[in-house]
């Protein structure tokens, strides 16, 4: 006479998801593909929808996002910038329609992800943003510690006669990580400084150390796995590496 029916829509979708994503194709994370998920975006007119990470085609990091392919951007930044070969990265994607957008869990993916164990990425930095500022004595994540950031990156933008203003700005908004320096202590005479760089390479941690030089008494360059620093301070960080003081 009486019945009570229960239907668990969330974790029917959660499965369905997890096994498609298992399913379709990888792709090589880069520019090339992430403008072809952005024209199949446009095409179907929506942008939200999960994503999976791999390395060497094993699940690695599974994440939902407003925006899919401006997500998978930041990654590849990211991950740019980082001690791993990129050819090891690959990426799947689901775009979801308007009404499959609040249906879609990311914890619980990810729980089906971590069931099986993959998806090692997830809990351990990787997806991440920056502390804030003068965090530096904050513990690295697990990611930060395996990838650390790549000490040679390279700028060749920055110019033989730069200031000390316009090459930190050069590096910050080039870098694929995090530079932050000691706004208070560095007065706007300091950033119109030149900056002499004629046989100086263009490596990231070179620079930095010719800023700090140029900069004089007090300042230190300071490199952590995550980021570096340039301060006008003589703290020891527990988890950086001084290369200039």
């Amino acid at each position: 006479m009486y019945e009570f029916y229960v239907f668990d829509f969330l974790e029917t979708v959660t499965d369905q998801l997890y096994q498609r994503l298992l399913e379709i194709l990888h792709s090589p994370l880069d520019e090339q593909n992430l403008s072809r998920l952005g024209d199949f975006q446009n095409v179907n007119g929506s942008v939200h929808g999960v994503y999976l990470l791999h390395l060497d085609r094993n699940p690695i990091y599974v994440g939902k996002a407003n925006n899919v392919r401006s997500r998978l951007t930041q990654h590849l930044n990211k991950l740019s910038g980082r001690q791993i070969e990129m050819q090891r990265i690959t990426f799947k994607a689901i775009i979801l329609g308007r009404s499959m957008n609040t249906a879609a869990n990311e914890n619980l993916l990810m729980v089906h992800f971590r069931n099986q164990g993959m998806c090692g990425w997830n809990g351990l930095g990787f997806g991440s943003k920056d502390p804030g500022d003068k965090r530096e004595d904050s513990a690295p994540s697990v990611f930060d510690l395996q990838f650390p950031i790549r000490r040679d990156f390279v700028l060749n933008s920055i110019t033989d006669n730069e200031n000390i203003g316009s090459a930190l700005m050069k590096m910050k908004e080039e870098l694929p990580f995090l530079l932050r320096w000691d706004r208070e202590n560095l007065t706007p005479t300091e950033m119109a400084m030149p900056l002499n760089l004629e046989g100086c390479s263009r490596i990231a941690t070179e620079l930095l150390c010719a800023i700090a030089q140029a900069l004089g008494t007090g300042w230190q360059a300071v490199v952590f796995p995550s980021h570096m620093i340039i301060y006008k301070n003589n703290v020891v960080y527990r988890h950086g590496e001084r290369i200039f003081h």
